[in-house]
């Protein structure tokens, strides 16, 4: 409609829209939309099952005292997303729409073998940690052990706090290596063994 080729589309997300892409390709309802995929800092291991996504979702309509959808629709967005939990991620699997978890799917093979271009931002998670400002080295310790138990000690010495500039970029640079730089290579491996990857 607005002179493009609709036989070469390419779909991009970055972040929660990487995540988005990686829910198209697992899913068959995605059926010819587009032909290139390109999964920025995509964390596609994140999506729920439908039974954990509906108690999800039953539990933040209690919270905001509804029993309908139409209750739901009547609430002010602020309330909405005062109540809201961001404990489940991404569309539901195990629905028409997305059969299989993402990472299942590409796993297994059933997902669209197209061209994919993958990457991560670099320092992307360093914004997630501003809360804990300011960091204590002690504190900044004991978060890791707490969270990580039994890798800390390892953690703590690749990720010392004395290598950057503020402590709480420490915990992001391995909470973002953790959750994207490694899941990102961990991605192109499955999705190379079906189709082309960058």
């Amino acid at each position: 409609a607005f002179g493009g080729d609709p036989a070469d589309v390419t779909v991009a997300g970055e972040s929660s829209g990487g995540t988005a892409v990686c829910s198209l390709l697992a899913s068959p309802a995605a059926a010819g939309l587009f032909h290139i995929a390109v999964v920025q800092s995509g964390v596609c291991q994140v999506n729920p099952d439908l039974a954990s996504a509906e108690k999800a979702g039953q539990a933040l309509a209690a919270k905001l005292g509804c029993g309908d959808v139409a209750c739901l629709r009547a609430k002010p967005a602020a309330a909405v997303l005062e109540a809201y939990s961001a404990s489940v991620t991404g569309p539901a699997y195990g629905t028409k729409t997305l059969p299989a978890a993402p990472m299942q799917a590409f796993a297994s093979g059933v997902f669209w073998h197209v061209p994919t271009l993958i990457g991560y931002a670099r320092n992307e998670m360093y914004g997630f940690f501003h809360g804990l400002y300011p960091l204590s080295e002690p504190a900044y310790e004991a978060l890791v052990k707490q969270k990580h138990p039994a890798d800390a000690t390892e953690l703590l010495r690749r990720y010392p706090a004395s290598r950057f500039p503020h402590i709480e970029y420490a915990f992001g640079a391995m909470e973002g290596d953790a959750l994207m730089v490694c899941h990102a290579y961990k991605l192109v491996d499955l999705i190379a063994q079906q189709a082309p990857v960058s």
